[in-house]
């Protein structure tokens, strides 16, 4: 339940910090989710010992725990995977270079931690185009911005930019 309440308070200041330009912690947004379900998965694995103890089914305590398993591992490796990938350090680097967003932030000083999006490929006929978009904290000195970054590819070229907006002002 602590976890549950921790979470709930982090994800409230997370929003906060985007509403009011706090520029301290965040992430904060991230791991309040990340809380919240930690607590739920707290919270079932206790309904599960009650129940278990009064001999009661405790088999759809059992699929929720399944499911929110599931849930983190599908989320962690997406993270994963979506950090290591080419278009990902594409949209990376053209942030690093926008005039637009510099002029916003300052002088650049890092990303957030758990960048969002959609990382969609199309594989048709041996060829591989598609798009991608990405929403990721990008921090400076003078301002944090959220900054939606949304490329394609261009076949052999490889990916290209195609849409920036900035989120947070």
């Amino acid at each position: 339940m602590v976890l549950f309440l921790f979470g709930i308070l982090l994800l409230i200041y997370g929003y906060l910090c985007r509403l009011l330009s706090i520029y301290f912690f965040w992430d904060s947004k991230h791991f309040g989710w990340i809380l919240i379900f930690a607590g739920l998965m707290g919270l079932l694995v206790d309904i599960r010992r009650a129940r278990a103890v009064q001999n009661k089914n405790i088999f759809w305590v059992r699929v929720g725990v399944a499911i929110l398993i599931l849930t983190f591992g599908i989320a962690g490796s997406a993270v994963i995977m979506l950090k290591s990938s080419d278009v990902y350090q594409e949209a990376l680097a053209f942030i690093k270079s926008d005039f637009e967003i510099k002029s916003e932030i300052g002088d650049f000083r890092g990303f957030g931690l758990i960048p969002s999006g959609l990382d969609l490929m199309d594989m048709a006929n041996s060829t591989s185009s598609g798009s991608a978009s990405f929403i990721i904290t990008v921090r400076g000195n003078l301002a944090y911005r959220e900054v939606k970054v949304g490329l394609r590819q261009g076949g052999p070229t490889g990916w290209f930019v195609n849409e920036v907006e900035i989120l947070s002002k």
